[in-house]
């Protein structure tokens, strides 16, 4: 195991397919990576107040001690299955926070994962159909975990 503060490279190396991975500027065939980051910024702002102008929000939730250490829960006013891309934004935005936050994430990552609560979820919310989804230009990685996540909601 390394010492606090220093990087194996492996570590090094996982660290950087992770940013590349989290990095739609650096994968993206659609655009130019200034303005991936610039569209990226509009949509999260515009599906940030489209969200909070649809649902009921809770801001600035703590999850821990840190000031960063917070999030803001959208609660859908209706019974609706909602709007997959504001969801979706919101998690993308919840990754990004994780991911700045926590140097050891793939312990991070296992541990909270979804695929953890899928029983739960299921028993909590039996009523309800579980839709897994991507978009024709998402991350390897993203695409990769939602094949995952889909796997194991379907089998348990």
């Amino acid at each position: 195991m390394a010492a606090a503060g220093w990087l194996t490279p492996v570590s090094v190396s996982v660290k950087q397919e992770l940013e590349k991975q989290y990095s739609p500027s650096r994968w993206s065939h659609r655009m130019a990576a200034d303005d991936v980051i610039k569209a990226h910024v509009k949509a999260l702002k515009e599906g940030t107040e489209q969200a909070r102008s649809l649902a009921q929000t809770l801001i600035n939730v703590p999850y821990g001690d840190g000031d960063g250490e917070k999030l803001d829960v959208y609660i859908p006013r209706t019974d609706s299955l909602g709007d997959m891309d504001l969801m979706v934004s919101q998690v993308r935005r919840s990754v990004v926070s994780v991911i700045q936050q926590y140097s050891h994430i793939r312990e991070v990552a296992v541990r909270n994962s979804p695929s953890q609560l899928v029983p739960q979820l299921k028993q909590s919310s039996s009523g309800c159909q579980i839709v897994v989804a991507v978009a024709q230009n998402d991350s390897p990685e993203f695409r990769k975990q939602s094949e995952e996540y889909y796997k194991v909601s379907s089998h348990s």
